[in-house]
Formats: C-alpha cells, sequence, structure tokens
C-alpha cells in the first residue's frame, strides 16, 4: 500500500525504513536515534481513499476497499496524529 503511495522502504537491521524516496533510504541506515513527526487525519483519509480505489493494492495485500473507506471516515475526525521515538521507547499522540 506504501508504494502506491509513494513511499519506499527498506529492511534495516532489526526493522524497516520508509523514504519518500529510494534514494534517501541509506541515510536512514544504522541504529535509529529519534524519529518524529506529524500528520493531519485528514490526509491520511485522502491516502486511504485513494488505496481503496486502487485495485492492484487491494489484489496483492488482500484489503478491502469498503474497510479503507470505512477507516477513511474515522481518520477524518483525528486532527493530527504525531510521534516520537527514540532508543528508548516511543509514543504516539492522537489530537482529535
Amino acid at each position: 500500500m506504501l508504494a502506491a503511495a509513494g513511499i519506499t522502504s527498506a529492511r534495516f537491521g532489526d526493522g524497516t525504513a520508509f523514504a519518500s524516496a529510494s534514494a534517501l533510504l541509506p541515510a536512514l541506515a544504522g541504529p535509529v536515534r529519534v524519529d518524529e513527526g506529524a500528520v493531519r487525519g485528514g490526509d491520511l483519509a485522502a491516502l486511504a481513499r485513494r488505496l481503496a480505489g486502487a485495485e492492484f493494492v487491494l489484489v496483492v495485500t488482500g484489503a478491502d476497499g469498503a474497510d479503507l473507506r470505512r477507516a477513511a471516515d474515522l481518520l477524518d475526525g483525528i486532527r493530527a496524529a504525531r510521534w516520537r521515538v527514540t532508543p528508548a521507547g516511543g509514543c504516539v499522540v492522537l489530537e482529535w
């Protein structure tokens, strides 16, 4: 699903790195120091709706378009999602 959204990934050590371009992935190799960011719920909802209409993604992943559309409706209700991950742990905060 991420590839359909233009996001690429690669295995590094015990985890997976994600980037908006494959050329950025080597910069992510090595231990995680701090990863933090935020995304608006409306943006996630729009992505879920786009994926719900991507037949190839649905066939490959086994995802159900109706489930993705229902998820999009729920994501529209989230103002923002923020995360912070450090070697000691992490947290995700959802804001309504």
